[in-house]
Parts: C-alpha cells; sequence; structure tokens
C-alpha cells in the first residue's frame, strides 16, 4: 500500500521504518497514494488529494477540544494523539473502525428539549435591570433547546460511558455543532445559541474559540446558567453541591472552571444576588 504523509521529514522517516517493516511503501504523493498521514497544521489548510477524509489518519499530540471537533467536521477517519498506539495504526492500514460521523442527524424528527422551568426564573433574576423583556423572552424560549442533539444516539452512548477519552469528549463536545444543525431551519436564533453555549468569555470555550462579545448575549447566559445548574445537580460522576460552594467554584475557579470564562458582568450580578439565587434554586427544585 502506498502512504503519503504531509508530516515533517523527521516523523515521515521515523514512520517510513515502520511501514516498510509491515510492507508498505511511504510517498509525498497525496495524489498517488491510498493513506493519507498529517496533522492540524495541514489540515487547516485546504488538503488537495482525491484520498477520502475516511482514510486520513491525523496524528498530533497537541489537539484542543476545539481543534479535534474541526477534525471531525472534516470527516477525518482515524485520530491519534502521539504517541501513535498500535491497534489505531492497524484499524486505519486496514480500513476499519473509523470514528463515527457526530453530524449525523438520522432520528430527530420527533426530538424536542426537556421541560426546565428554571430557566425562567433564573433569567428574571440576572437580568431584570439588564436587558430588555424582549431579550429576556427570547432567552427563557431558546436556552431550553442547547442541549437537543444529546437524545441523539450516538451522544447518549458517549453519555452512558463511564470514562471518556480526550477523542470522545471532543466528539460529544460536537453536540453544539449538530443541534444548531437540527435547529437552522425552524429557528435561527436557538440554533446560535446551541452552537455557543460552550463558547468561553476568555476565548477558551468550543467549537469556534470565540470570545467576549462575539459571543451572542443570551449564549453566555446559558452558559452560566448550565454551569451553576450543572454544580447543583447529581450527576453519575459527581455528587451535587450546595450553593455555597458552588459560587466559590463560579467566582473563584476549581481548576476546571474559571471566573475569566464567564460574562463578568453576569456573574457580578449572580454575586450580588447570591442570597436570592440560593433561595430561588431551592423553590423550584423542592
Amino acid at each position: 500500500m502506498r502512504i503519503a504523509s504531509l508530516l515533517s521529514s523527521e516523523l515521515t522517516s521515523a514512520l517510513e521504518v515502520w511501514l516498510s517493516a509491515l510492507g508498505h511503501t511511504i510517498t509525498d504523493d497525496a495524489n498517488n497514494a491510498d493513506r493519507l498521514i498529517l496533522d492540524f497544521a495541514q489540515l487547516s489548510q485546504p488538503v488537495k488529494t482525491t484520498i477520502a477524509p475516511y482514510h486520513w489518519l491525523l496524528l498530533d499530540s497537541q489537539l484542543t477540544i476545539a481543534k479535534t471537533i474541526r477534525a471531525l467536521q472534516l470527516r477525518c477517519g482515524y485520530i491519534a494523539t502521539a504517541p501513535l498506539q498500535r491497534n489505531t495504526f492497524d484499524q486505519w492500514l486496514a480500513g476499519t473502525e473509523p470514528i463515527e460521523d457526530m453530524f449525523n442527524t438520522n432520528g430527530s424528527q420527533s426530538l424536542a428539549p426537556k421541560k426546565d422551568h428554571f430557566i425562567g426564573p433564573f433569567v428574571d433574576l440576572l437580568t431584570k435591570d439588564i436587558w430588555d423583556k424582549d431579550l429576556r423572552q427570547q432567552a427563557k424560549e431558546v436556552i431550553i433547546w442547547r442541549d437537543i442533539a444529546l437524545q441523539l444516539p450516538h451522544f447518549k452512548r458517549l453519555q452512558e460511558a463511564h470514562k471518556l477519552t480526550p477523542l470522545q469528549h471532543a466528539q460529544l463536545a460536537c453536540h453544539t455543532i449538530t443541534g444548531a444543525q437540527l435547529l437552522v431551519s425552524q429557528d435561527p436564533l436557538a440554533a446560535q445559541i446551541t452552537a455557543q453555549h460552550h463558547e468561553h468569555f476568555d476565548g477558551t470555550g468550543y467549537p469556534a474559540q470565540i470570545q467576549g462579545e462575539q459571543i451572542h448575549p443570551i449564549a453566555r447566559m446559558a452558559k452560566l446558567y448550565d454551569s451553576y445548574t450543572g454544580l447543583r445537580r447529581h450527576k453519575s460522576y459527581a455528587k451535587a453541591l450546595s450553593h455555597e460552594l458552588s459560587m466559590q467554584k463560579l467566582l473563584h475557579g476549581d481548576g476546571y472552571l474559571w471566573p475569566s470564562q464567564f460574562d463578568p458582568e453576569l456573574l457580578k450580578l449572580m454575586a450580588e444576588k447570591d442570597t436570592e439565587l440560593a433561595s430561588l434554586y431551592e423553590q423550584w427544585h423542592q
């Protein structure tokens, strides 16, 4: 089998020894090969080749969630971080077990958001003095759709997994794009909020790593709402936290959450309404 490499000469030379031992040849001619090895530096540029993405091996040790999502969008069939695992390499050579298409929306016709009556009171508490009535109403109507894609079978399987690999984390994160894809024709605003509700104010979120005012204000609200209610809710991998401990994590960080991820105005209002928020949560979750 002829395998094209767009990697650095050092990495290509190392792989050539491995491939030669397996009876394959390596070339830099991407138009005259059966498989293609590349990293994100090449993937971020237009890749001119007749080799289908299904047969691309993305080999990169520095992949962020956002970069991995981009690779999945381009339908890259195999993604590995260095050091390359032998089973991944063998599967790629054999053309077996490619990465699942996270943008498949089959079976989405009857999806509906789960009821969440706390969104309205939460939005009103934080924004009644800074947002007009129309924007508050829009927020109440569209935030509920943000996780609609998580009801699709491939995302359900990931949520049920006991422990996720970095690649699986990125696959799960694709629910933002897939959800937006599901909603864009019926409600463009809901689609935008769904796409952006995991973006961070400091630009460290996903999938597009936009920041600050580039993120719709309702999406910034959805991020804060998700983070607070996620901390308060019992999950299979974490116990529900008290209001006090949840606020401490949001306002001071815990190594995963950082204050810089949130709209500073909304976070400030949340801190100012600390006591009211605690009472409101208990009222709606008795």
